[in-house]
């Protein structure tokens, strides 16, 4: 199997060697060319806490009471606050690579110019 040198510093060096626990080689593979299940786990987690918030709403509506947890809608703030700050504080090559990857899934890639849906 050919070999592939990669020049990284010594903290890259040292979290590769956190991050891979000891295997490297191994850890690079599954990066470059492994199917990263993050984004589906995060996504399915993030309907489940949806769902779960709505019903606890409908329910506490029906009980004509005010639902202990927030409501989707108000947490809408809070979610477009902390996406704005992630585009600007990643790096163009980062937000490309979470964009690829929301593509790989089925979803449509926001962009900042498109209003949305």
């Amino acid at each position: 199997m050919p070999n592939i040198n990669v020049r990284v510093s010594e903290a890259e060096k040292a979290e590769l060697e956190v991050r891979s626990e000891g295997n490297v080689s191994a850890y690079v593979r599954q990066q470059l060319f492994g199917q990263d299940r993050t984004l589906e786990t995060i996504l399915h987690r993030l309907e489940d806490i949806a769902d779960d918030l709505e019903d606890k709403h409908t329910g506490a509506e029906a009980r004509h009471e005010r639902p202990d947890a927030i409501a989707a809608r108000d947490m809408m703030p809070m979610l477009a606050e902390l996406l704005l700050m992630m585009r600007r504080t990643v790096k163009p090559d980062t937000c490309k690579m979470a964009q690829s990857e929301i593509a790989r899934v089925g979803m449509q890639v926001w962009e900042s110019g498109n209003p949305l849906e």
